[in-house]
């Protein structure tokens, strides 16, 4: 089951707000509010909203809480002291409250249901907070409080500047976003390393399929077109410049793209893998969001940069179709360099023998122009050779394709493998060590591990 949505929520106290839960009062209150075992009935999400004295209170006192943590690990936060620093304090005091569901914690290995997994994610992700924030972690100070809350355990900070620089207490959109994604890429992180690693194997697998086709994948009919489209692509390639879709003409990237998204939808052993990519983009979004529409971006998103992928692919063999062309050949047959005569040398293999021939006379004139008419006929015999010639230059080289990549396939998909194993190796060893760790422990207060 995937994780759901992290709960990140953002606030501030500025030190002239007057009313109930505003200003230096509101922060004093949030700091109560941790402790207040009177108020444990209330959702932290309503005691959120009121006094943030009491809020710190209640952080302390009520049952589950783990106690106050600040910037020393070794030494707890004096919240005397802290009162007093906020009492007198002339700058924004923020307010950050992180929760996730009880199963995610549990999901995630459990450490998110104690004081010490909680701790141990704050000291991590808060520098690159505050910097976030255009705030020195050097000179700020901050305190938190865990609640192992049934159902959801949270975390509740306050933190504020020593010397304050920044005296606005606006959250921008951005700043809000790169903290939401700060937190969840800090607690989520293993899960979120487990989708990302699985969403490159099947990427890599995808892509080595693509590199592996063969006749055997398309059918006869699919083997023309895909013969079809890289001999219109090859005739398209700039000729200059480096062989990557996003340096293309906008015609011709489009033209890659779409023989891509082509080749997506007819080998049937791309459906699985690209519907399990989607998922796992759309899993990914969700720890961010439940709205069903970011989800579906997600997988629009890894369906896109799948196509991108594999019409990099397709340009690749397009230019080197093009190349294994030998127009020197031609040219010995056809005195032309003209690009345009090129492509008319394409065209007539997909022309009946009637069309192919008006056409072959119509260039033979052309080519000729003011020359004596007695040129004509061997022009159209030399012509209708280099036709010929690069029907088949272009049929051989499609067919060198489809063998080279597909000589490519078993050792791309061989290290998609190892990766995927190497993952479950290095996951089932971190498993053995954490039980070896248990049991040596156990072992030490003179228990025994029930096996």
């Amino acid at each position: 089951m995937a994780l759901r949505p992290m709960v990140v929520k953002t606030a501030f106290y500025l030190p002239n707000q007057q009313g109930f839960g505003k200003g230096r009062h509101g922060a004093l209150a949030h700091l109560d509010y941790m402790g207040d075992p009177t108020r444990h009935a209330k959702a932290d999400e309503e005691l959120l909203m009121g006094s943030a004295a009491i809020h710190a209170k209640y952080m302390v006192e009520r049952p589950g809480i783990s106690g106050y943590f600040g910037p020393d690990p070794r030494v707890l936060p004096d919240i005397d002291a802290v009162q007093e620093h906020l009492q007198r304090h002339t700058g924004p005091i923020w307010r950050v409250f992180v929760s996730v569901t009880e199963h995610d914690a549990l999901t995630l290995g459990g450490a998110l249901m104690t004081r010490e997994g909680w701790e141990a994610a704050s000291r991590a992700q808060l520098p690159t907070m505050f910097q976030k924030l255009a705030l020195d972690p050097r000179n700020v100070e901050w305190v938190a409080s865990v609640h192992k809350k049934a159902g959801h355990p949270h975390l509740h900070l306050l933190f504020w500047e020593r010397h304050p620089h920044r005296v606005k207490g606006v959250w921008s959109s951005r700043e809000v976003r790169s903290i939401r994604q700060g937190w969840v890429s800090e607690c989520y992180g293993p899960e979120r390393e487990r989708l990302g690693h699985e969403k490159s194997t099947l990427r890599a697998a995808i892509i080595a399929q693509a590199k592996a086709l063969e006749p055997g994948f398309l059918t006869p009919s699919q083997t023309v077109e895909w013969q079809r489209r890289m001999v219109d692509l090859a005739a398209h390639m700039p000729g200059t410049g480096r062989a990557m879709l996003k340096f293309l003409p906008p015609s011709t990237k489009a033209e890659a793209l779409e023989t891509a998204t082509w080749l997506l939808a007819r080998i049937p052993a791309f459906g699985p893998l690209r519907q399990r990519y989607g998922e796992i983009a759309a899993e990914m979004a969700q720890h961010y969001s439940d709205d069903p529409g970011a989800h579906d971006k997600a997988r629009a998103n890894a369906d896109q940069d799948l196509t991108e992928r594999l019409a990099q692919i397709v340009v690749k063999e397009a230019v080197r179709l093009d190349q294994a062309t030998t127009w020197t050949t031609v040219k010995a047959l056809v005195p032309t360099d003209d690009p345009a005569t090129r492509k008319a040398l394409r065209e007539f293999q997909r022309m009946s023998a009637s069309d192919r021939k008006t056409a072959i006379a119509a260039l033979a004139t052309q080519l000729r122009g003011e020359g004596p008419k007695k040129l004509q006929k061997p022009l159209e015999k030399q012509l209708a050779k280099a036709s010929d010639f690069v029907a088949w230059a272009d049929q051989y080289a499609t067919n060198q394709a489809l063998r080279r990549i597909s000589g490519s396939f078993h050792g791309l998909l061989a290290k998609a493998e190892v990766e995927a194993s190497r993952a479950a190796y290095l996951s089932a060893k971190e498993r053995w060590q954490k039980d070896k760790a248990e049991y040596e422990l156990a072992a030490a207060q003179g228990l025994s591990l029930a096996r």
